[in-house]
């Protein structure tokens, strides 16, 4: 009912179709089944900023409860890899996993796979045979062991039984990583070269520059590795918002952050006018709730837009994205 709830909102005043491409009652029937365990879990609504829009949706647990399981084909043999993960858990924290589907298909691919085990890079080898991938743990360590002294990875994402695909290596950018790269792109330079990454020229050092400046806190890179350990021609920035409430992503659409992160999307003609819909889709209200203790609390539901993908192939900057994360739970608990 909540997620149904979050849809709803998701897609009012024409946004399902102009942000989602009409995915979103698809996406109530797919991803129904992933959403499972004692806690709602972050779900991430991906959309293009320019050109077809379509939905592609990615559901992140920071916990599961042992036994729980999906009922769907597109997460069939997860069984496996949902214990696994639980287990890790036990010791690790500030670990998850979880799927991605594409909503645009009646019957989509099986969902990726993402996980993040953040320092803990020796959890990818254990995860990813209990995804029946051994050969992606084993390149996600290898590459994390090269850059150690650069920027080191924090998750990754795969496909299951497709040999030919790959591996999806990301890594977040902090405060500290940031300024290196813009005070300095030798450093980024470095980094490209030790992951063997050689698509890029001297603009698009240049525009990943002003992309993270645009960024107020986070961000983080992506880049595809396949198993004969070529890098591909694609290389990706996300910049996150500061900004929480919907009070303030939609002020901050105006005069700040927001608006010079969409801003600079429209000058580069890598997002059109659907730009204003994303502030509009920033939602967050409660109502209350007894808990099973008789106490009285709020129960809010939350739509945030949290996270935007600036994308080079062969070095030509690509039409931009954006994540909008939808939240739900017990104003006690962090939401």
């Amino acid at each position: 009912m909540v997620f149904e709830m979050l849809l709803s909102l998701a897609s009012e005043n024409g946004r399902d179709q102009s942000l989602f491409g009409g995915c979103i009652e698809r996406a109530r029937k797919l991803i129904k089944p992933f959403v499972i365990g004692d806690h709602f879990p972050d779900i991430y609504l991906e959309c293009p900023l320019k050109e077809d829009p379509f939905l592609d949706v990615t559901v992140l647990y920071t916990g599961l409860p042992e036994g729980v399981c999906i009922n769907s084909k597109y997460a069939s043999g997860s069984d496996e890899l949902i214990s696994c993960f639980t287990e890790m858990r036990k010791e690790h924290s500030n670990i998850c996993f979880g799927f991605e589907l594409d909503t645009s298909k009646e019957d989509p691919k099986a969902a990726a796979v993402h996980f993040e085990p953040r320092e803990h890079t020796e959890l990818a080898a254990a995860f990813c045979h209990a995804a029946g991938e051994d050969k992606y743990g084993r390149l996600y360590c290898e590459t994390a062991a090269k850059l150690t002294d650069t920027f080191p990875p924090s998750f990754f994402g795969m496909f299951r039984g497709r040999s030919d695909s790959p591996l999806r290596v990301c890594g977040y950018l902090g405060l500290r990583e940031k300024k290196m790269i813009i005070e300095d792109t030798n450093n980024l330079v470095k980094f490209f070269d030790t992951i063997g990454f050689g698509a890029y020229d001297d603009k698009m050092l240049e525009d990943i520059t002003k992309v993270l400046k645009l960024s107020p806190i986070e961000a983080d890179y992506q880049f595809d590795i396949y198993p004969d350990r070529s890098v591909s021609d694609v290389f990706s920035i996300d910049i996150m918002l500061a900004e929480k409430s919907a009070r303030s992503i939609r002020q901050s659409y105006q005069n700040g952050s927001l608006s010079r992160i969409m801003s600079f999307f429209r000058d580069r003609d890598i997002a059109d006018a659907r730009t204003d819909l994303i502030s509009e889709l920033a939602t967050s209200f409660a109502f209350p709730v007894i808990k099973e203790t008789g106490d009285i609390t709020g129960f809010a539901l939350v739509i945030q837009p949290s996270w935007f993908k600036v994308r080079w192939k062969g070095a030509k900057l690509q039409n931009a994205k954006s994540y909008s994360l939808l939240r739900a739970g017990c104003v006690d608990h962090h939401l």
